[in-house]
């Protein structure tokens, strides 16, 4: 007997309007939505942390709601299978007094390209001064990395992509 499993759709986060670094809480306002790249999957829940905090395939993040991670979970309804999207985190910089103007936007588009294998990938507004992949939570042993290709066992990986500006 042969037995394929496949695995489930990316479930990619994204942030549609808005920015995700605010000078007060006050100024949140910001929508993130499902990706038009997630496909198969439907259900879907997002939460901030590990709160339930809205359903659909969009999410407006108000101040009541306030800074913090973001990201949904989408069940295929067809076969029970679960995917959990990248976190999309909201900031709050104070950004030393009231003249607060914030013009960068940097985006993980991360996405699941094989069984196993997730790309990294993100994108940037401006000149920063570096950039980093992070892997939170998951023991090294784990996973590979090779270039901007994550070769895993199965699990939930949570990446961060960090750009620095002056």
């Amino acid at each position: 007997m042969e037995i394929t499993v496949l695995p489930n759709p990316p479930a990619i986060a994204t942030i549609s309007s808005g920015d995700n670094v605010f000078c007060d809480v006050a100024s949140i306002n910001t929508t993130i939505s499902v990706s038009s790249n997630t496909t198969g999957l439907n259900n879907f829940q997002w939460y901030k942390g590990g709160a339930l905090v809205g359903t659909g395939t969009s999410l407006n993040v108000t101040p009541s709601m306030g800074p913090g991670n973001y990201r949904f979970q989408a069940t295929n309804i067809s076969n029970g299978c679960v995917s959990v999207s990248n976190s999309v985190p909201i900031f709050i910089d104070s950004c030393g007094g009231d003249d607060c103007t914030i013009i960068e936007t940097v985006t993980n588009t991360s996405s699941l390209t094989d069984c196993g294998e997730i790309t990294l990938s993100g994108t940037y507004t401006g000149s920063p001064n570096g950039e980093v992949w992070d892997v939170i939570g998951a023991s090294t042993n784990n996973y590979s990395m090779n270039g901007n290709i994550l070769t895993g066992k199965p699990g939930n990986y949570t990446i961060a992509y960090n750009v620095s500006y002056n």
